[in-house]
């Protein structure tokens, strides 16, 4: 299994009314990321790792997100992401800096742009994240599902 895993929540969907009276389009992605190789296992509905967490970093993580939406860059405009990072049932500090989510281009080089989260932390090398990334942009900016 490749590592980092992402397991994604389901995607949450709206049409909001921004500040300006605009339409926009707010789409929730969440989920789990966990790091490195070592077993997780399920404990009264919380998640804990077997054995030993690996090297204690600093660590850096950079990942698309499994769930994301095609974005047209042309369409982009004053869109933007909220990310939100936390911590799962470690028994060691874990300390996260540099947190940022942005849309990259899709590296294929087609129109469409991709939500980036990116940070790094130190503590054990086997970490468990939870992740939830808010993307606000204009309701055009996605296109139509292909049919």
């Amino acid at each position: 299994m490749a590592y980092p895993e992402i397991v994604p929540n389901p995607r949450i969907d709206l049409l909001v009314t921004g500040a300006t009276g605009h339409p926009l389009r707010s789409t929730t992605y969440s989920g789990v990321i966990r790091t490195g190789p070592t077993p997780i296992t399920q404990v009264m509905g919380m998640t804990a790792l077997k054995g030993a967490g690996g090297a204690m970093g600093p660590h850096a993580l950079a990942v698309l997100l499994p769930d994301g939406l095609p974005y047209l860059q042309a369409r982009l405009g004053a869109g933007f992401t909220v990310p939100e990072v936390a911590v799962q049932g470690m028994q060691e500090h874990v300390f996260i800096e540099n947190l940022l989510t942005r849309f990259v281009p899709d590296p294929r080089g087609t129109p469409e742009a991709w939500v980036e989260l990116s940070f790094a932390y130190a503590g054990p090398l086997t970490t468990v994240f939870s992740y939830r990334v808010t993307a606000l942009v204009p309701p055009d900016a996605v296109p139509p599902p292909s049919q």
